[in-house]
């Protein structure tokens, strides 16, 4: 008698089995680098809206003429209201989780979101004294926490200061 040649059934079913446990792996290794990307990312955006919204205000208390009112350096739910050189109010404010940007041209902004710390400080002329008298104001001091969600309960600061320019 003949002998066939071949697999056995015994010897398909754990190969198939093999194979399952193999292709499951290598899903669920190729579905968590995805979610870590788009953690990854996400952190990624939310830390550029902050720096955006920091070189904004920047750039903004840079241009403008005075400083029309500003919260306690303490407040965390920090707002500055600038008069730009046309004398038009400009005010910035984190309102919820959202920095805000309001000019007489448009209203209601959002620069940047998962926002947990918006504070300003107010400095007089000698860089170093601080005060919220906004004729007293010579610079600014801007710090901003975004919420992360790579890990629970992260955050990044970002802190910068600008000089108002000279009043004439």
């Amino acid at each position: 008698m003949k002998r066939r040649r071949g697999f056995t059934l015994l010897e398909v079913v754990v190969t198939i089995g093999l194979m399952s446990i193999t292709i499951t792996s290598i899903c669920l290794l190729l579905r968590s680098s995805a979610a870590m990307w788009e953690a990854f990312d996400s952190d990624h955006g939310r830390l550029e809206e902050a720096h955006h919204t920091v070189r904004h205000f920047i750039r903004g208390l840079r241009q403008a003429d005075s400083v029309v009112s500003i919260s306690a350096a303490t407040n965390t739910n920090g707002t500055i209201t600038l008069n730009d050189v046309d004398g038009v109010p400009i005010t910035w404010a984190r309102v919820s989780d959202e920095i805000q940007y309001t000019s007489a041209s448009s209203a209601g902004n959002v620069l940047a979101s998962k926002i947990t710390e918006l504070s300003f400080l107010g400095l007089k002329a000698d860089g170093v004294t601080a005060t919220t008298v906004p004729d007293e104001i010579r610079s600014v001091r801007i710090t901003v926490t975004v919420a992360l969600d790579r890990e629970a309960g992260s955050s990044r600061t970002i802190r910068c200061a600008a000089w108002l320019r000279e009043k004439k």
